[in-house]
């Protein structure tokens, strides 16, 4: 299972999903069986980074 999102959180939010992703492997895992695997891609945005309007052209007269 894999789950794809871009976010913009703070690092505290991703470490409390990350938390939650952990339990909730070891949760829907029965013991004594192979774990499931749960693979989480997070993709980072900065507001820095996002894109920027296009410039108008200024015409010339």
């Amino acid at each position: 299972m894999i789950a794809k999102k871009v976010v913009d959180f703070s690092l505290p939010c991703l470490e409390a999903l990350n938390d939650l992703m952990n339990y909730l492997q070891s949760r829907l895992s029965p013991p004594g069986e192979q774990q499931l695997e749960y693979r989480m891609e997070i993709t980072l945005v900065s507001a820095a980074r996002k894109k920027k309007p296009k410039k108008e052209k200024k015409k010339a007269a």
